[in-house]
């Protein structure tokens, strides 16, 4: 962007209000991307398989650790659970960094009592103790990790289910709702749901993702989105 404060004023204007605006987690509103490509990487070593390159890792972002670790560990595909489970019960909430205008977001959405939810891949237990622990859960009271539910994302399912919990007549106008995300999963996730998807993600991933999927709105960070939000709410 090369004039943000004009840029967000000419999209505000074009953009209507959401009824209710749901969030991925990692990578969205909290980086713990290092800890996970730590995490994945520690389970692949003790597994006997060589670690996976940054490439490898955001390809298999992709798909929930549910739907990718049977195909890699097959039989022993329960062991490596158990040691991904250990190591992220000892280290998951060490580092964790909030995102570029995430504080503000958060502010904001609570002043206003924007009704939303998180629909993360995140193991689900894992998830809520975090969210715990940045003490979102009043702006976040629905969540679903990887897990809590039949389908993980992409599949349409924790995303549907968050917008019913929150209110049913969300289900009646899909199309007025935002999920909020910066992987493929996610924008395939909100394709499915039927929702409004929200990109945030920097440059290098954004020209790939918006080509594949089209997003609704198209943004770097949380900060991007608030200036955005301040507009039209």
């Amino acid at each position: 962007m090369s004039n943000p404060e004009k840029m967000t004023d000419a999209m505000a204007r074009d953009i209507e209000k959401p009824d209710a605006i749901f969030f991925d987690w990692d990578g969205t509103l909290v980086n713990t991307i290092p800890g996970l490509f730590d995490a994945h990487n520690h389970v692949r070593v003790a597994m006997g398989f060589p670690p996976w390159s940054q490439q490898d890792f955001w390809d298999n972002l992709r798909h929930s650790s549910r739907q990718i670790y049977p195909s890699i560990y097959k039989e022993r595909t329960e062991e490596a659970f158990d040691i991904l489970y250990d190591y992220m019960d000892k280290n998951h909430l060490n580092g964790i960094e909030i995102m570029a205008g995430t504080h503000d977001l958060i502010d904001f959405m609570r002043e206003n009592a924007i009704k939303s939810g998180i629909i993360s891949n995140k193991k689900h237990r894992f998830l809520m103790r975090e969210v715990a622990h940045f003490k979102w859960n009043d702006v976040f009271p629905v969540a679903y990790g990887s897990g809590a539910l039949e389908q993980d994302k992409p599949d349409a399912t924790p995303l549907l289910k968050a917008f019913e919990e929150t209110e049913q007549s969300l289900i009646n106008n899909l199309g007025n709702v935002w999920y909020v995300g910066d992987t493929a999963t996610d924008m395939m996730a909100a394709k499915n749901a039927g929702c409004k998807a929200v990109l945030l993600a920097d440059p290098k991933n954004r020209d790939t993702l918006e080509k594949e999927f089209s997003p609704y709105l198209s943004l770097q960070n949380c900060g991007e989105l608030h200036e955005i939000l301040t507009r039209i709410f």
